[in-house]
């Protein structure tokens, strides 16, 4: 199917200070924007933001991946998040609008001219991050790993690896779900003559 049209890549900013949300069109293809406040509880900390799309009563959604492309039928994992150093005050995304009429072999969504398809369907963002609070659990279960570790090995026994980055992305993940909210209920509009559009 190739890439997405006319995409505008996704967009870490600390501009906006409340949740607002559209759809309009761009030229012949129906784009979304959505932008929300980061939690002060990772502000300034290590983690990223996830974008998906679902159906009113869940059956059906897509997400949006690191490359901007909608993968059909499931919800974000950790790798699928796009990654901050730090995170921002607010997170702002734009995207096309899929056309789950136009799903490839491999799962990928085209890109919408109307929104018919997915009128009233859920736009969420969820921006995760590793608390403090959460990095302390990270630290103390390293630390529980170090103590068991020297005592296997004083024993002449195989020390268990500890994978804190694993330890760290899960941490990361919980906090995005829990942080998940809908930014933006689609309208109906047509692109193709382009519409002025709408949303919330």
């Amino acid at each position: 199917m190739g890439r997405l049209k006319t995409l505008l890549l996704p967009l870490l900013t600390a501009a906006a200070a409340a949740a607002h949300a559209g759809v309009y069109c761009s030229g012949y293809t129906a784009q979304l924007s959505v932008a929300t406040p980061v939690p002060a509880d990772i502000v300034g900390r290590p983690g990223g933001v996830a974008v998906w799309i679902m159906s009113p009563y869940e059956q059906y959604g897509a997400y949006l991946s690191q490359d901007g492309r909608w993968i059909y039928d499931r919800t974000p994992q950790y790798g699928d998040y796009r990654p901050a150093l730090s995170m921002p005050a607010s997170v702002a995304v734009s995207a096309c609008v899929p056309d789950f009429a136009r799903i490839d072999e491999y799962g990928e969504v085209g890109c919408a001219q109307a929104t018919y398809g997915t009128a009233g369907w859920h736009v969420l963002i969820a921006p995760g991050g590793l608390t403090a609070q959460a990095e302390a659990r990270v630290d103390s279960t390293q630390q529980r790993m170090a103590d068991i570790n020297a005592s296997l090995v004083a024993q002449g026994r195989q020390p268990r690896p500890f994978d804190r980055q694993r330890w760290i992305e899960a941490e990361v993940l919980k906090n995005g779900r829990n942080n998940a909210r809908a930014v933006l209920t689609v309208p109906a509009i047509d692109c193709s003559p382009p519409d002025t559009g709408g949303g919330d």
